[in-house]
């Protein structure tokens, strides 16, 4: 099958001597095909290992690609590569977006068989096709939304954490007084087990890390629940950046950071 044309966005992270590569793509081809493409296309070094693993969404983990395997109808896949050299996989002809290096990046991709970091794929999400300009910088200027005020504010969250040796999950949401959805997460933020889903002091369900905020999003639209009061800018920034939605209301100030962002 032909590859020519295909738009491919990557998501690059780096683990202490590996780099693993977070790539979308719609490429029809077989494996093979797409290590040849890969390692020409991205300018890898003739000597590194380049291994796949496809996101089965049966069992919300990544399997092993076999050389017979097909990936037209593989939604996300990941690219491992060891013994690559320095140089910035960054390619012209591919759409591709390079992070900075992270300091002190989690250690679950220190072995690249293991499944990537739910930051990692978090992160994912605003490497599109249909979104490119908007990338990653739109999440750091978050903090821009916010007006300078000299009036007196007040700190809203809506995220909550379980106590450290907690014994009664119901009884510690009784003791949060918030009703609309939220997040109660246990752990801590850098290192977080289980997140839930909450509304109204009831605990409904459990959610991946890596769907976390999507999950209390649709809590808002599935229940028919106004966005707590300060959100509306957050709420509406995430609506247009991570789901192409045209909300009814955007504030002047969205809306400017919204233009900065998609035109720069």
């Amino acid at each position: 099958m032909s590859t020519a044309g295909a738009a491919v966005n990557v998501l690059i992270t780096y683990k202490t001597q590996k780099k693993v590569l977070s790539v979308r793509t719609d490429l029809g081809a077989t494996t093979l095909l797409l290590k040849d493409r890969f390692v020409s296309q991205f300018n890898v070094d003739c000597n590194a290992s380049v291994s796949f693993q496809r996101y089965d969404s049966r069992f919300d983990e990544y399997v092993d690609l076999s050389e017979d395997d097909t990936i037209e109808d593989c939604d996300k896949l990941i690219a491992i590569v060891s013994n690559i050299n320095d140089q910035e996989l960054v390619s012209s002809q591919l759409n591709c977006e390079t992070l900075p290096q992270k300091e002190n990046g989690c250690s679950s991709l220190d072995d690249p068989t293991e499944q990537p970091d739910a930051l990692a794929i978090a992160k994912e999400v605003v490497i599109t096709n249909d979104n490119i300009p908007c990338s990653l910088f739109s999440l750091l200027t978050l903090p821009y939304i916010v007006p300078d005020s000299k009036a007196k504010i007040t700190h809203t969250t809506l995220m909550q954490f379980l106590p450290e040796a907690y014994e009664d999950i119901q009884y510690e949401i009784d003791q949060i007084s918030i009703s609309t959805p939220y997040l109660l997460i246990e752990g801590f933020i850098n290192n977080p087990i289980q997140v839930y889903l909450v509304t109204d002091r009831f605990l409904i369900c459990d959610v991946p890390m890596k769907s976390s905020l999507f999950s209390l999003m649709a809590a808002y639209f599935v229940y028919y629940i106004k966005y707590p009061y300060g959100f509306n800018n957050f709420f509406s920034f995430l609506e247009v950046i991570l789901f192409g939605l045209k909300p009814e209301k955007v504030t002047t100030t969205v809306n400017n950071l919204l233009s900065r962002i998609c035109n720069n």
